[in-house]
């Protein structure tokens, strides 16, 4: 209203200057011992402002108890700063929250029974500082405070990262109850789960007050280390750890009996005709009734920037139409993450050496305006001269009946559809170019050129365009390609992966 005079501001400072001023006509002292025998600080204060701005001192205040008698309350587990920051937004609204400050204010805001916004307010700014170095540290106190969305940000931080904590000394630190949620996480980013599980004999042997890293065990130290981690063995992933490396964790007597017997009989399965593999379905039925994981795959994406390792509906939709369109459980199941442009590098290169003569190849596209796009092929990107229907001195054709194209996020927007092969355009499917990166289809309909950074769409030449576009109407208005990518056919690319058989992958 035009006739309201506000003058908050200076309220919000005299305020400021009630509590700033030691004769401010106080009636209550807050005593903060401080450490290493420094003097105690006293902060003066005023029963009615402490009463209705925390709901700890109004408790306190009206209490009759002995801090009201005395007209002062003690307290040994806060700083002196934080104790002044506190009542600074006590007296004013306002707080200051830094990367020195914010776990111990968040830790008494709550102690103090603050509002809700402030503790959220907090507790934003903290998940916004997780990094490696502190991700275990904060996982500890959020447990300890039940602060959970900290703790859940920092489960997923640690999930995500699981690589590079495992190779730190913070590892050791994890609670053995954080690690078996870590370790039961479909998404946990690894390399190699062999790595892992030698990483959790370090870790029980680190908990046992063994030397780490110790190879040769004496009986009663096989037998601390086992009790010590009966409860991890069952989250780890036996089944993606080859035969050789399982027999020789199996020598040091380091595994329960029942898991080593599970997977020993799942190694002998493995290798027999493919009649018998229903005995790995019924031996995997068996160890989930255990409420065993050890014959369990992880997330096939959880390394991938593009469907990576969070569960949202829509990531675990993408996967399931992947999945469905290829048909091949065996692949599917098996593949791995064999090129990534960001982490492998944005050259024609890089590519090949990852990706060539690997057999069936899933390649995945993220835009730089949001969409997901890539394609499929059965043979793969080919060398192999038998493989080429027709070639020139600089690439050639690869015939590939099973090939196709789909999209998956056309720009934001959810879009699923697959792209199959034009009956009289097989032989020209996949392009192999020593100088440009994948390329499908005769004239280009998904192509990526030779700094791997830029493509683009000529989609309904080779690949069929979608039932409702009629080839015609494509070539006018490029109907097909902006269903295909949400662009008119050029695009530049955020992310590049490429998905190979597990086995098939050289080691680099």
């Amino acid at each position: 209203m035009e006739n309201v005079f506000n003058n908050q501001d200076k309220l919000v400072h005299d305020l400021k200057r009630l509590f700033l001023d030691p004769k401010n006509f106080n009636d209550f002292q807050i005593e903060i011992k401080n450490r290493n025998d420094l003097p105690s600080t006293i902060f003066y204060c005023h029963r009615g402002i402490l009463s209705f701005r925390s709901e700890y001192f109004n408790a306190l205040l009206r209490s009759k108890m002995k801090e009201y008698q005395e007209g002062k309350v003690i307290f040994n587990d806060i700083s002196s700063q934080t104790m002044k920051n506190i009542l600074e937004y006590i007296y004013t609204g306002k707080i200051e929250i830094n990367e020195e400050n914010a776990l111990e204010t968040l830790i008494n805001s709550k102690k103090l029974c603050f509002e809700e916004e402030l503790i959220k307010f907090i507790s934003e700014y903290i998940i916004k500082l997780i990094n490696i170095d502190n991700a275990v540290d904060i996982l500890h106190i959020s447990n300890q405070y039940d602060f959970e969305n900290i703790y859940k940000y920092c489960i997923y931080f640690l999930t995500s990262n699981f690589q590079e904590i495992m190779m730190s000394n913070d590892f050791y630190n994890i609670s053995e109850t954080d690690l078996q949620i870590l370790l039961e996480n479909d998404n946990l980013s690894i390399r190699k789960e062999i790595e892992l599980l030698h990483s959790i004999i370090k870790w029980a042997q680190f908990h046992c007050g063994f030397e780490i890293g110790l190879e040769h065990t004496s009986e009663k130290q096989s037998l601390q280390i086992k009790e010590k981690i009966k409860n991890l063995y069952s989250k780890i992933r036996f089944c993606d750890i080859p035969k050789k490396e399982f027999d020789k964790i199996k020598e040091l007597n380091l595994i329960p009996e029942d898991i080593s017997n599970y997977i020993t009989e799942f190694h002998q399965f493995a290798h027999l005709p493919i009649q018998h593999k229903m005995n790995i379905y019924h031996l995997k039925e068996k160890t989930k009734r255990k409420k065993l994981l050890i014959l369990e795959k992880r997330n096939i994406f959880r390394k991938s920037h593009i469907v990576g390792n969070n569960n949202s509906i829509n990531n675990n939709k993408y996967i399931q139409y992947l999945k469905e369109w290829i048909n091949d459980d065996n692949f599917f199941n098996s593949m791995e993450l064999a090129f990534s442009a960001r982490n492998d590098g944005f050259t024609t290169k890089s590519f090949h050496e990852k990706c060539d003569d690997h057999g069936k190849s899933l390649v995945l596209i993220k835009t730089t305006e949001n969409s997901i796009i890539g394609g499929f092929t059965s043979i793969g990107f080919s060398s192999d001269k038998r493989n080429w229907s027709t070639d020139s001195e600089s690439y050639a054709y690869i015939a590939d009946e099973k090939a196709f194209l789909f999209t998956l996020r056309n720009s934001n927007k959810e879009n699923y559809c697959k792209f199959s092969i034009r009956k009289n355009w097989i032989r020209y499917a996949v392009v192999y170019d020593l100088n440009r990166g994948p390329f499908f289809g005769f004239l280009g309909d998904l192509s990526v050129d030779e700094t791997l950074i830029r493509g683009s769409t000529n989609l309904g030449y080779t690949y069929n365009l979608p039932p409702e576009l009629k080839f015609g109407k494509k070539k006018q208005n490029n109907d097909g390609d902006e269903k295909f990518t949400g662009l008119v056919d050029k695009f530049e690319i955020e992310e590049l992966e490429v998905y190979l058989l597990l086995q098939t992958i050289k080691e680099n």
